[in-house]
């Protein structure tokens, strides 16, 4: 093979992101996170689950909590940090899905507003901003953001159709009980846009003003996951029985998605520690956060 020959062949494969989900799995794998030396493990990589027209999921980590094991569907998606900004805006509702939880046949979640390293951080929708694009117009797009979102979900709702299925099997099952987290991770910056009261024309909907944002190293987007029934789409069965109300509703079929920059993964590995230690207690108790 040439030098011209293998310098193609790595430019393509950089393209393709797949060094970017390497480098994730070598960060977490085995690494300590808490202060009594829980190892962070890697249970597969394109972990497989049927789930609409099918799905994997790049990689599927596990961490032991007290009482329960945190299990973390990732997905990893690279974007040019010179280039590229994720913006999102804030929800005016600061409730939203976080992590799910599976005590024998059970499911519950727990909403992010619980935890205070998401206090001011859940957001709604986001944008991708590629400066390396000449006209400002052409420069903004949600599509990317959405099917990442999108891809997460699917991935996520797997695992937990999947393992859901797998207890059922088992009469009086009573296995450890087990936190999901589903993770976005990025190297795009990521910022919130500020937009306060009276800052957008209503006539134009344009802002008044340049935007203003936050850069945030970690933030939960509340996606509107609304998969199609032909393909074997199902809500999660996190909902109470019989009639809820469109307000309730449209909050239980928007998931929750959090999404970390890599360079500050490890410092969020220890805050979903204590996070998912603090559900897994309330799970043992089989309370409802």
């Amino acid at each position: 093979m040439t030098d011209s020959t293998a310098d193609f062949i790595t430019t393509a494969l950089n393209a393709h992101g797949i060094f970017f989900k390497k480098a994730v799995r070598e960060l977490l794998q085995g690494k300590s996170i808490s202060i009594d030396q829980r190892k962070v493990r890697i249970v597969g990589e394109e972990y497989p689950v049927s789930y609409l027209e099918g799905a994997s999921i790049d990689l599927l980590a596990e961490l032991e909590v007290s009482y329960a094991r945190l299990i973390m569907p990732i997905e990893c998606k690279r974007g040019y940090a010179a280039k590229k900004q994720w913006i999102f805006f804030r929800d005016p509702d600061d409730n939203a899905m976080f992590m799910y939880g599976i005590f024998g046949k059970e499911m519950r979640f727990a909403s992010a507003f619980n935890y205070n390293g998401f206090a001011k951080n859940i957001c709604v929708e986001g944008v991708e901003i590629d400066s390396g694009t000449e006209n400002p117009y052409k420069a903004a797009s949600p599509d990317r953001l959405w099917k990442a979102a999108f891809q997460v979900c699917k991935g996520n709702d797997g695992f937990l159709f999947q393992e859901l299925e797998e207890r059922e099997k088992t009469p009086g099952f009573a296995g450890k009980p087990m936190v999901v987290l589903p993770l976005l991770v990025t190297t795009a910056p990521l910022f919130i846009c500020e937009v306060p009261a009276g800052s957008v024309d209503l006539l134009s909907g344009n802002l008044k003003t340049n935007a203003q944002m936050s850069a945030v190293d970690w933030l939960v987007l509340k996606h509107p996951f609304t998969p199609s029934a032909a393909l074997g789409g199902k809500a999660l069965p996190v909902g109470p029985d019989g009639y809820v109300d469109p307000t309730q509703r449209g909050f239980l079929l928007k998931e929750g998605i959090t999404m970390v920059r890599a360079s500050a993964l490890l410092d969020f590995m220890q805050f979903a520690y204590r996070a998912a230690d603090s559900f897994a207690h309330a799970l043992h108790g089989c309370q409802m956060l």
